[in-house]
């Protein structure tokens, strides 16, 4: 609802250019510069997984696998494990 005296449009008006006033040359602003700096994968794959979680705890021997396997995935080095059919059609190649 507009304000007596005041159409919308003037509120509109009014509420831009104080928004402009905010709008500022940022590019001095130190975090602004190490944002554009890091707009690349911040995160580096690691070969070896923590051994502990979050909390703490000590992982479990199929918690390390897991860990081990989604670290792979990010990496991009993850090799996915053969189906069985494809490990049928490698024993029959064999027996052949």
């Amino acid at each position: 609802m507009a304000r007596k005296r005041t159409s919308s449009a003037e509120l509109k008006k009014r509420r831009d250019e104080g928004f402009d006033k905010l709008k500022k040359n940022r590019s001095g602003v130190k975090f602004e510069e190490n944002r554009k700096k890091n707009t690349g994968n911040t995160k580096t794959a690691t070969s070896t997984v923590s051994s502990k979680t979050k909390q703490g705890k000590k992982r479990t021997p199929a918690q390390l696998a897991a860990a081990k396997r989604l670290a792979a995935k990010k990496a991009g080095t993850y090799k996915a494990p053969m189906t069985a059919k494809e490990k049928a059609k490698k024993r029959l190649k064999i027996k052949k």
